[in-house]
């Protein structure tokens, strides 16, 4: 695991015993060297937009996510260990609270799984991924948002409707 110090997000010690894969492919933390256009492409399938994403900007926005202290940023992607390509990833994120006696939420965010892998169960392993890490970090509870047509899969993750999503953009 050493080979991978200060080249991945966070530690993969948190991957440990989490949901089996099949085979072939693997969890492990993003690591500093992923940017591609494969990864920009994957990203992009979650908006309606198309935005490029430099070498250079995943490069200041990764060292930025993991110099965060304390850790909050925890971005899992699930791998084709024979292509080295990434199929899927997911981010969850810690949100520190003055609330409920200075606790902590977790938010999930970003979950996308490439065209070419869908309906092989990879997305709600993946979830339960981030539920794994938002547990470990003892979060009273994980917040997502998502598009109405992806309700129904967020509910066989044990998530429930609780709500309305507001937004702005700014």
């Amino acid at each position: 695991m050493e080979e991978y110090a200060n080249k991945e997000l966070f530690s993969r010690s948190l991957l440990l015993d989490g949901p089996s894969l099949p085979e072939k492919l693997s969890f492990r933390p993003l690591q500093r060297n992923d940017w591609s256009q494969e990864f920009n492409t994957l990203l992009n399938s979650l908006s309606e937009e198309t935005f490029e994403l430099s070498k250079q900007d995943f490069e200041e926005r990764f060292d930025l996510m993991q110099s965060a202290s304390p850790q909050c940023y925890f971005i899992v992607v699930i791998e084709n260990t024979i292509t080295k390509e990434i199929i899927a990833c997911g981010t969850v994120f810690i949100e520190y609270k003055f609330l409920k006696s200075a606790s902590k939420a977790a938010h999930i965010e970003d979950v996308v799984v490439a065209k070419s892998y869908r309906g092989k169960n990879l997305g709600k392993l993946l979830i339960e991924m981030l539920s794994r890490i938002a547990r470990s970090k003892k979060c009273y509870k994980i917040v997502l948002d998502c598009k109405e047509h992806n309700v129904e899969f967020y509910k066989k993750c044990n998530f429930n409707v609780t709500g309305v999503e507001m937004k702005q953009y700014i």
